[in-house]
């Protein structure tokens, strides 16, 4: 818990179904793929009409589906340590001015648009090297001054049909738009809130899950 808070606090961690059993598995989000795994629609009428086959297609709709706007924390971030050898000060700085500017009308605006300088502060004196200062800067940077769209689907347990593996904290899935032609965007799940097994009888199978997804692109 300490590692990951002081030096990984933005890695995905988790307890983790693979291909060589259960572990516990720490990724890095600038490493990770950002392919989708699977597509999924928001009717079978959908995924009937692009191909998928009948076997896949109730375990590839979304049965609930709703979206939250997560506004960023800060548009500056200070990162101060403290070089132990003489007591000296050492100092991280970055900005995203694209979001402090009041000036740009509604329809520019960035994703994580502030409209003026929110400045977020850390002071920690077991920062002690400027290469340390520049990593924690960038670390906090990438968890404070992003807006992310979120979104939370429930659907069957997702498998992915290739590996036979589910889809767990991480993987990235697409989503259609309603019609199953349009792409509603590509998102990676970072949370799986529910999973419950309701039905596990020869003539049914019924596993619901909860995923929620950060918007990555529109795909």
């Amino acid at each position: 818990s300490k590692i990951k808070t002081d030096y990984a606090a933005n890695w995905f961690t988790a307890w983790q179904p693979t291909a060589s059993g259960y572990k516990y598995v720490w990724s890095n989000p600038s490493s990770l793929s950002s392919t989708p795994s699977i597509t999924l629609y928001h009717s079978t009428a959908d995924a009937i009409a692009q191909g998928v086959s009948a076997g896949l297609m109730a375990k590839r709709v979304i049965r609930k589906f709703s979206a939250h706007y997560e506004s960023p924390e800060a548009n500056q971030i200070v990162v101060v340590g403290q070089d132990p050898r003489d007591a000296s000060l050492i100092y991280a700085y970055g900005a995203d001015s694209a979001s402090m500017d009041p000036t740009t009308a509604p329809a520019s605006r960035p994703y994580n648009w502030r409209g003026r300088p929110v400045m977020y502060v850390n002071s920690d004196p077991a920062i002690t090297t400027p290469a340390a200062a520049a990593q924690a800067q960038t670390v906090l940077a990438s968890r404070l001054m992003t807006g992310r769209i979120l979104i939370e689907i429930e659907t069957d347990i997702l498998v992915n049909s290739t590996t036979n593996i589910p889809l767990w904290i991480g993987d990235v899935i697409k989503i259609m738009k309603p019609g199953g032609t349009v792409v509603r965007g590509i998102y990676r799940i970072v949370a799986i809130p529910n999973i419950s097994f309701e039905r596990e009888t020869n003539d049914a199978i019924v596993r619901r899950a909860v995923y929620r997804c950060v918007y990555l692109s529109a795909g």
